[in-house]
């Protein structure tokens, strides 16, 4: 089956930000690349925040996908699976302009915020301490952006240590 138009304007919107950033996501750039009129953007999508909606949801839903059938397939628990799937290279960080579009926006950030905490909550429950699930992710999504491939290595071992470091949980 075709994908509908709607769907190929946020796909297309959603290359655009991987390959260019966020500012190269506009109605004439979406348009000259699927080939339509800008008007047919539009008619989609009033709003370029429209635009930026669509795209969190479906690279939200892409990701989580993912993470889930890691998980499924390994049985790790899903942050953990997220952070390997990322420094593997098998799942991209989203373009820092995307990303701070994400964070400066709460109602952007509230879908991907909320799988985070469930996966944090997940983890924490095996006994790794929330603080430490939530510096892995950050390491890992930074390390993405900042270091090259060969210096990966050395930091995904670190990082997955964090992440499988169990505490005794604190009497109450």
């Amino acid at each position: 089956m075709r994908e509908n138009r709607r769907t190929q304007i946020v796909s297309s919107a959603v290359a655009l930000a991987r390959a260019d950033g966020l500012d190269a996501v506009t109605y004439d750039a979406i348009a000259r690349r699927l080939g339509i009129s800008k008007a047919g953007v539009v008619y989609h999508f009033p709003q370029r925040g429209d635009v930026l909606r669509a795209m969190v949801e479906q690279t939200t839903s892409e990701v989580a996908g993912a993470v889930e059938r890691h998980h499924e397939q390994t049985g790790k628990p899903r942050m953990v699976s997220y952070v390997i799937l990322l420094l593997d290279g098998v799942i991209r960080p989203e373009s820092p302009g995307l990303s701070t579009a994400i964070a400066t926006d709460g109602a952007l950030a509230r879908g991907w915020r909320d799988l985070l905490a469930t996966w944090t909550e997940e983890l924490a429950a095996t006994g790794v301490d929330p603080d430490d699930v939530r510096t892995g992710y950050l390491a890992a999504t930074a390390g993405v952006w900042a270091l090259e491939p060969g210096q990966l290595a050395g930091v995904r071992r670190t990082i997955l240590e964090l992440l499988s470091n169990t505490k005794p949980k604190k009497a109450s």
